[in-house]
């Protein structure tokens, strides 16, 4: 099923334009590096606050002034990668590294989703252990996804 909705894909509109379109698709990948510059580098020094390792900052205030700038990297990246994906689906489908960073990515937002769930939208309730797992689930699936992309690029994508 994945298979042939890449096909479809690479088959598209989309797909063919993007295949054929050397700025189109240098452009979207700029877009990518720029969405996810903005969500490691506003996901870690909340990371680092919630694992206690920046004491001095209050936690309320960094997230709430990071947030939307983790949020917007997060929408860039998701469409960019779309876009990005589909000018080669299958060949991105063939590569272990792409299936590890989709991995990474997905555990790193059920990780965030479920902690925002457990312990309000602006982290109010005390829950130290569960922070402090998150937030090193959290650091660690991020900084993985940019080291997977970068694999991908010296791979040949």
């Amino acid at each position: 099923m994945l298979t042939d909705l890449a096909v479809w894909f690479a088959q598209s509109q989309a797909g063919t334009w993007l295949q054929a379109s050397a700025s189109a698709y240098t452009g979207a990948a700029a877009i990518h590096v720029l969405g996810l510059l903005l969500l490691v580098a506003s996901v870690v020094p909340v990371e680092v606050k919630r694992l206690e390792l920046w004491p001095s900052v209050r936690f309320g205030w960094t997230w709430r002034l990071l947030f939307p700038f983790a949020l917007t990297g997060l929408m860039l990246a998701v469409a960019s990668g779309v876009v990005l994906f589909a000018a080669q689906p299958q060949g991105y489908l063939g590569i272990w590294i792409f299936a590890g960073k989709m991995t990474f990515i997905l555990v790193g937002a059920l990780a965030a989703m479920a902690l925002q769930f457990a312990e309000g939208f602006w982290l109010q309730k005390r829950g130290y252990l569960r922070r402090r797992f998150a937030g090193g689930l959290s650091v660690t699936c991020w900084i993985s996804t940019l080291f997977a992309g970068r694999m991908m690029t010296f791979s040949g994508f």
